[in-house]
C-alpha cells in the first residue's frame, strides 16, 4: 500500500472544454486550470495520508509502532515462473527489495513464464492540457480538498491530450506481524537536487494506519 505524504504532485502517463487564466508569474508557461480540465478519477483504498513524526533531530513516534519499509513508486519486480510451487491465478510470494511480497501469477501463465509487475498507487486525476500549453508546462490545479497541486506536462504530451496525475506517495511494505488499524512507522532520504555530494541530505520519518 501507498502512503500519501501530501504536498504537491508527481505525474505518471478524455474529457473537453478552457484555460482559467495564466499564471501572474514572469514565467508564462505556468498555467491555472479550472475544473473543465481536471477530472477526479477517485482515491486509492490502499493509499493513506501519512503523518511526519520527526526528522534528523530526534523520532517522535509511539512505542508501539510497527517498523515498515518504503520504497519510492514506481516500484518494478521481474521474476521467472520456474520449478518453485506456483498455480495460475494464485497468489505466490516473491523476494522484494525488503521482503517478501504477494503477487497474483496470472491465469493462463506456463512454466518458464517471465513475469513483470509494476506496483504504484492508482492515479487520482486526469488532466486536459490547455490549448496555450504542451511539453514542459507547468499545471496548476486546485485538489478537492481545496490544496493547490502543480504538475509539469509530460514530454510526450501536448495539447488537448491528457496524463494522469498520483499523489506523492511512498511505497510501504505492511510487516507480517500487522494488522489493518495498526501503526507503522517508516522513513525516506531527501536529497537537494543541488546537492550532488549528498552531504545535505535528510532524513524525514512518517507513521501512518494500516489500510483496512
Amino acid at each position: 500500500w501507498a502512503g500519501n505524504l501530501g504536498g504537491g504532485c508527481e505525474f505518471s502517463p478524455p474529457l473537453k472544454p478552457q484555460l482559467h487564466q495564466l499564471s501572474e508569474k514572469e514565467d508564462d508557461d505556468v498555467f491555472f486550470l479550472d475544473d473543465s480540465f481536471v477530472c477526479y478519477i477517485g482515491e486509492d483504498p490502499s493509499v493513506v495520508d501519512a503523518e511526519r513524526v520527526g526528522g534528523c533531530a530526534g523520532i517522535k513516534t509511539k512505542a508501539l509502532d510497527l517498523q515498515a519499509y518504503a520504497v519510492s513508486p514506481p516500484l518494478t519486480l521481474e521474476f521467472e515462473l520456474d520449478g518453485r510451487e506456483w498455480r495460475p491465478g494464485q497468489p505466490l510470494r516473491i523476494p522484494g527489495p525488503q521482503g517478501p511480497i504477494c503477487l497474483q501469477v496470472p491465469d493462463n501463465a506456463t512454466q518458464g513464464t517471465r513475469l513483470r509487475y509494476q506496483l504504484a498507487p492508482k492515479p487520482e486525476y486526469r488532466i486536459e492540457v490547455p490549448p496555450e500549453a504542451g511539453p514542459g508546462s507547468l499545471l496548476n490545479f486546485k485538489r478537492r480538498n481545496g490544496q493547490v497541486c502543480e504538475v509539469t506536462v509530460p514530454e510526450e504530451v501536448d495539447a488537448g491530450e491528457t496524463f494522469e496525475v498520483t499523489p506523492p506517495s511512498l511505497m510501504v511494505r505492511v510487516p507480517e506481524n500487522a494488522q489493518p488499524g495498526d501503526f507503522v512507522r517508516f522513513s525516506r532520504t531527501v536529497v537537494s537536487d543541488s546537492d550532488v555530494n549528498l552531504k545535505g541530505s535528510r532524513i524525514e520519518f512518517f507513521r501512518a494506519a494500516v489500510p483496512v
